[in-house]
Order: C-alpha cells, then sequence, then structure tokens
C-alpha cells in the first residue's frame, strides 16, 4: 500500500486504507487503487468483481430501497458514518436495507453493512443518475453552517455539476479562504473551482493557489497529478514563473534538491528584469537550497545577487539566509535580525533562521524559534513544511543535551517524510535520527540508518548528506572506542567544516579522535585551523 498509494493521488494514509477496508483483501484493493469510475484501465477486472459480488442482492431490492441505498452511499461515502441518514432514505427503504444487512445502526450512527457495498451500488448507475443523487445529499446538507459540513456540501455540489460552473467556482474560491479549514481541504477546494471554471486565467489562478496548499500540507501526489495539467494553462511570463516555482519546491521535496536549486537560479536570472522582487525571493531560496546541500559560497554569491536586486530585509526569508551566511563565513551579522517573534517568521525561513541564531551562540533562542515553528506548522496542518523543522530541531535538542527530545524529533521527520512521500527528507530525517541514537549508544539502528540514507546520497549524489553519514560514523566510532576507525571517517571527506558544525561539530570529534592516537601535531594544526575559521 505505501509503495502503491503515491502514484495513485489518493489522499488518504495507509492507516486510513486499512480502516476503511475493515480487514477485506478486495476492499484493500478498491481503496489503495481508487474509485472504479475513475480508475485507469486494467481495472475493469476489479468492477466486474463488485458487481458480480452484489449482484444477486442489488437486484432483489425495490426501487424505493434501490434509491435509498444510493442515496446512502454517497452520504455515508466519508468513511466513519453518519448519526442520521439523507431525507430521500425514506422510513421503508431504510427497513428493507436494514432486514437485507445493507444498512446498520450501531452505537447511535449509521453505516453501511459492508465496505464494498457503496461502490458496487453506484458503479452500475450511470452519470446523469449519479449527478442526481450527489444534488439531492448538497441540498440536504443546505444550512449546516459547521466548516466540516459546508465542505461536505461543495464536495457534493462539485460532483453534481454537469460542465464548467463558474458562479459555483466562486463559491468554492471564497470557501477556500475560511480559516478554519486545514490546509489540504482548502487546496482540494480551490483545484476543484479551476476545474469547474471556463476561463483560463481564473482556472490558472486557482490552480495555483491549490496546489500552493497542497504542498504546504505535504499532499505532493495530489499536488504533483495536478501540475502537468497547470503547465498548458501557463502563457505570460509571470505566470510561467510562478508555475515553475511551485515546480521548484516539489522538485526540492521529492528527491532532487540540486535541479530544484539550479532551476531557481535560472528562474531569477530570466525574471530579475520584470520581476525584480521575485527574483531576490528566488536567489534567495536558491540560497537556501545551496546552504542544505553544502555549498555555502554558492549561497552567497547568490544572496549578493539577491542583494543587487532588493533590500534583503524586505523578506524574512532573505533575512535569513543573510544571517546564517554571515555566521558560516564568520562575518558579523546585526542581532536584530531575527528578533522577531517566532510566530512572525514564516515556516520556510525558520530553519535558516534558528540555525543563524544557534551558529552565532544564541541556542536557546534557536531552540525555541524551532519548537514554535514545528508546533505552528503540526498545528496548521504544514505536513510538507513541518519534516525540516523537526530535523533542525533533532540537532539543536542533541546540542543543548536534551537526547530524549532530539530522537523523537527525528524519528517523527522520518515517519512524516515517509508518509507524504518527500523522498529527499527522508535521508536528512535518517541521519538526524542517526545521530540522536549514536549519543543515544544505539549502535545497531544507528549504522541501518546511515546505510539506508548513503544509499539514497550516493544516487542523488548529495555530497553534503554524504559529509554528515561520514560525521556521524566517525562520532560513533570514536564513543565505541575505535578512533583509527573514527579518523579514516572524520578525515575521508575534505569538506566536513560545514553548516552544522558549530552545533554538531565534527571537526571537534576528528581532533579528539587523533588525540587519542597520539597525533597530537596533526590535532593541534586543526584546532588552529578552526580557530582562524570560526
Amino acid at each position: 500500500l505505501s509503495a502503491r498509494l503515491p502514484a495513485t493521488g489518493r489522499t488518504h494514509h495507509v492507516a486510513d486504507v486499512v480502516r476503511s477496508a475493515a480487514g477485506n483483501p478486495l476492499a484493500l484493493d478498491y481503496f489503495a487503487a481508487g474509485t472504479p469510475a475513475a480508475a485507469a484501465d486494467g481495472r475493469a477486472d476489479l468492477r466486474a468483481r463488485l458487481i458480480e459480488l452484489f449482484a444477486a442482492e442489488l437486484d432483489a431490492l425495490g426501487a424505493e430501497a434501490r434509491g435509498g441505498l444510493e442515496q446512502a452511499a454517497v452520504w455515508l461515502q466519508e468513511g466513519d458514518g453518519a448519526d442520521a441518514l439523507p431525507p430521500a432514505c425514506t422510513q421503508a427503504a431504510r427497513a428493507e436495507l436494514e432486514a437485507a444487512g445493507m444498512l446498520v445502526h450501531k452505537d447511535g450512527r449509521w453505516c453501511l453493512g459492508h465496505p464494498l457495498l457503496a461502490p458496487a451500488a453506484l458503479v452500475q448507475i450511470g452519470p446523469t443518475r449519479l449527478r442526481e443523487v450527489h444534488a439531492g445529499v448538497a441540498a440536504a446538507l443546505e444550512g449546516d453552517e459547521d466548516p466540516a459540513a459546508m465542505v461536505r456540501r461543495m464536495r457534493h455540489r462539485v460532483a453534481a455539476a454537469d460542465g464548467p460552473d463558474n458562479p459555483l467556482a466562486a463559491e468554492l474560491e471564497i470557501a477556500a479562504r475560511n480559516p478554519v479549514l486545514d490546509l489540504a481541504t482548502a487546496g482540494r477546494l480551490l483545484i476543484s473551482a479551476a476545474e469547474l471554471s471556463s476561463g483560463r486565467a481564473a482556472r490558472l489562478r486557482r490552480l495555483l493557489g491549490g496546489l500552493d496548499r497542497l504542498q504546504v500540507a505535504g499532499c505532493l501526489s495530489e499536488a504533483f497529478a495536478q501540475l502537468n495539467g497547470a503547465r498548458g494553462l501557463a502563457r505570460t511570463a509571470l505566470e510561467r514563473a510562478a508555475l515553475a516555482d511551485l515546480s521548484v519546491r516539489a522538485e526540492a521535496m521529492s528527491g532532487r534538491p540540486i535541479v530544484a536549486r539550479d532551476t531557481l537560479l535560472r528562474l531569477a536570472a530570466a525574471t530579475s528584469t520584470h520581476d525584480p522582487v521575485g527574483a531576490a525571493e528566488r536567489y534567495a531560496r536558491s540560497a537556501v537550497l545551496s546552504v542544505e546541500i553544502g555549498e555555502p559560497d554558492q549561497a552567497r554569491v547568490a544572496m549578493e545577487a539577491a542583494n543587487d536586486l532588493a533590500s534583503p530585509s524586505a523578506g524574512p526569508v532573505s533575512t535569513a539566509v543573510v544571517g546564517l551566511i554571515a555566521s558560516l563565513t564568520g562575518r558579523s551579522t546585526a542581532s536584530s535580525d531575527f528578533e522577531a517573534a517566532p510566530d512572525v517568521i514564516p515556516g520556510c525561513a525558520a530553519v535558516p533562521a534558528g540555525w543563524a541564531l544557534a551558529l552565532s551562540g544564541r541556542l536557546p533562542e534557536a531552540l525555541h524559534l524551532l519548537e514554535s515553528a514545528a508546533d505552528t506548522s503540526r498545528r496548521l496542518g504544514k505536513d510538507g513544511l513541518l519534516p525540516a523543522h523537526l530535523v533542525a530541531l533533532s540537532g539543536l535538542r542533541l546540542a543543548s543535551g536534551r537526547v530524549s527530545g532530539g530522537l523523537a524529533a527525528a524519528d517523527e521527520a522520518l515517519l512524516l517524510s515517509r508518509s507524504i512521500g518527500a523522498s529527499a527528507l527522508v535521508p536528512r530525517a535518517q541521519l538526524a535520527l542517526a545521530r540522536a541514537e549514536a549519543v543515544a549508544g544505539r549502535e545497531r539502528e544507528c549504522k541501518a540508518h546511515v546505510a539506508d540514507a548513503m544509499d539514497w546520497c550516493r544516487a542523488a549524489q548529495d555530497t553534503s548528506l554524504l559529509v554528515q553519514a561520514s560525521g556521524v560514523l566517525g562520532f560513533l566510532a570514536l564513543s565505541l572506542g575505535q578512533p583509527a576507525e573514527a579518523v579514516a571517517q572524520l578525515e575521508a571527506n575534505p569538506q566536513i567544516r560545514l553548516v552544522e558544525d558549530a552545533v554538531l561539530p565534527w571537526p571537534g570529534d576528528l581532533i579528539e579522535a587523533l588525540i587519542r592516537l597520539g597525533a597530537r601535531r596533526q590535532a593541534s594544526a586543526l584546532l588552529a585551523d578552526m580557530e582562524e575559521l570560526q
């Protein structure tokens, strides 16, 4: 299921699918593949099997009960049942369906008697009748101002639409702005609004807004599925740039951060004349990626280009990156750069701002900033931003001596990265967890996570993460009383002095290992080198 769900574009997590299927193997297959009506070619066998399983029971129903079942199937398709049924499901229909075991009232809630009964009942009716059923359910929900009911009503109205419907699209766009809605729901409402829009510009605007919310919410497979459709709508330079920005974010999160960085640089250069502020922001974002992949010099060049276009104080991301690069290169940075309250700093700037604070000796403030950013992302459902916050938070907790907290943050980051399909974040979470496991003395688990991460790093040619992997293994060897092995790991890569060094000090591990081996002259030279650098 983990392998198949991202490819299908389904929004359910694996646990939701398993719960919905109620242990039925055919139901697992059905829910993982998507509804038969929307399934790809080759799913006809599943549709035929559904009809075959329930044909006799469905044919035995009277017309009123059959209509009630269709209404109930749509009404209850959210999965967890409901405390009431739609008015169209009359008392007579309800009694016949209960007698047939197709409708069950349990613990005060109504549900269907089998997880595959709803698709089996709906797969045989035509599209016109299905739209009528959805329209009836939407009408039954009219007047309920509860946000969940509002979203359900909007979904059924979308399903009942026959072609473009600009007034309904406008309603969906307004509903998506409701602050009580989670980001994923808002994004799906905007995607539906785009599909109902007849005008190209309105359709693209709504589609881009939906894509942005889905990516931030961590619904990467859904966003990927919609990106291709958006490419045919973008015509102007600004529209293409906006779409490229979303494509870059998808690349950075799903396994190609180097490609994303290079794409941002090209896009920034191409838009510097007609969109200088946007180009400056793209240069700043490319600098963040350059730091993450271990190229701080490239990051500094990008920020110099950003400064030529707009003041770094124009945006928190630029300010955070400037402070981070200043810390990495030993230059001073104004302390006022990071005086803003943590909830004012946007999620995308929290990690570079946190590292800048930590590298400049302000670890408690860095911890507070990342803790707040992670809590905010979790509360608002920003699953796309949360893993990066947790990875950074794990390192900062370890630096402050909170080993169990470092383990917990890294473990959560790894689970979340895998669940949303953010493959570029998985090895970073694995290495953060491996570092915490090394500190905690979990040798076997540490080596297993490092090995998994290194496989990905070699395939992606991510040298920065390979450096971190060597650092983790070197620290582990030193902790196990194997200084020769530690030196071999820590000296293997000349780029060992990178972003996290002031907080997770690989050079300190190498100096200690050299001293234990008796190589005092070499250790003294490295100490002097580090003193000059920092």
